[in-house]
């Protein structure tokens, strides 16, 4: 990237001393700084964009995790002891808790700075913002639906208990892959 930028601030400086037919010799120091600015500027927008991605992906991925382990915790209570229950519904209240945190962070994502701002109407962006948003709705609808965190009373056997945690777990590897597919923009 930084050969290509170097290739192109030369043929500017050629471009330019051509066109206004001037002695590049005068201006070549003020041109160089400038354009050395210019670009040393972008790259450092550049690698701000990347970590504040980063940070955002770690923070999404971070809160599935924990997700995955309340929602893993509320499966396996033994429902027949009082402890059982009274932990069940700790943990059904965090993993609502944390379902709400994920639908916002990815609500928000890709998160600020100029280049999001800048490449957040384009289709690469708007189709990844698409898919996030379909497969939370599969991950959601997996950790809820016919399962304790709806409904607590519900006897689940433990055949379909593993099918629940494991379809829980497949939603939410969906949901990272996507999420670093965002990392692989070249800007």
């Amino acid at each position: 990237m930084t050969n290509i930028l170097a290739i192109l601030n030369l043929l500017i400086l050629i471009a330019l001393s051509y066109w206004m037919a001037i002695d590049i010799s005068k201006y070549i120091g003020i041109i160089v700084t400038i354009l050395g600015a210019i670009s040393s500027l972008y790259f450092f927008i550049f690698r701000q964009h990347k970590m504040m991605l980063m940070k955002s992906i770690k923070s999404i991925n971070d809160l599935i995790i924990k997700n995955n382990e309340k929602f893993i915790d509320s499966m396996l209570h033994d429902l027949d002891e009082p402890k059982g229950k009274v932990e069940l519904e700790k943990d059904r209240k965090k993993v609502s808790l944390y379902l709400t945190f994920i639908k916002v962070e990815i609500d928000n994502f890709p998160c600020g700075g100029p280049i999001t701002s800048v490449f957040k109407t384009s289709s690469f962006v708007k189709n990844i913002k698409k898919n996030l948003n379909k497969y939370y709705s599969e991950y959601h609808e997996s950790i809820t639906f016919d399962t304790v965190i709806e409904n607590p009373s519900m006897i689940i056997d433990p055949k379909r208990k593993d099918l629940l945690i494991d379809d829980a777990i497949h939603s939410s590897k969906r949901i990272s892959s996507e999420l670093e597919k965002q990392l692989k923009i070249h800007f």
